[in-house]
């Protein structure tokens, strides 16, 4: 097997990513790549060098790459990571749009506070409807969920909530396309 500067790229975003070994054993687990012959016991960055070790063998990168895009597909460390190892294979994606500048968790907060208190409810059924189609999975965000003493500490609660899982473009992409009469 050829090693390649790429795999490390890939190996270490992974390990950022996943940092646990109950998450990188699911990563892996879900992707197809067997476990038999990775030491779970190990540093996190030497278990994902084993992971991705198993996975150039068994040829499941690309199942590695699909699950992590799953969760982390706008995350520019991962995209860099996968594109370099798809041009040390010969196969670039396509250029990407350059991303549209996220704002802040303040600027966020007070737009949903201004805009959308009156159909909260509404707007967490189809923004965990957007989620489920994205990710393939049953995501149910609900205001008892969130929790918080008022609304201004529930919309926080929400975007919180979606940084720690990762989608916090998705939040935003949900609430610009709720809006889009409104500049976020």
């Amino acid at each position: 097997m050829n090693w390649t500067s790429e795999l490390n790229e890939l190996r270490n975003v992974f390990a950022y990513l996943y940092s646990s070994t109950n998450s990188a054993r699911t990563i892996a687990t879900q992707s197809g790549v067997s476990l038999l012959h990775v030491n779970l016991q190990d540093a996190i960055i030497n278990v994902w060098q084993a992971i991705v070790e198993e996975a150039v063998k068994q040829n499941r990168v690309e199942g590695l790459i699909t699950e992590v895009s799953r969760t982390y597909g706008e995350n520019q460390q991962f995209k860099s990571a996968v594109n370099a190892w798809k041009a040390s294979l010969g196969t670039v994606l396509p250029p990407q749009p350059p991303p549209v500048a996220l704002p802040d968790r303040t600027v966020l907060r007070i737009f949903i506070i201004a805009n959308l208190q009156d159909d909260f409810n509404e707007f967490l059924v189809d923004f965990s409807g957007e989620l489920n189609k994205r990710y393939g999975f049953d995501a149910v965000i609900t205001p008892a969920i969130l929790g918080g003493s008022n609304f201004g500490q529930t919309a926080l609660n929400l975007i919180l909530y979606c940084e720690r899982r990762g989608w916090y473009g998705d939040l935003v992409r949900e609430v610009r396309k709720s809006r889009p009469h409104l500049n976020l």
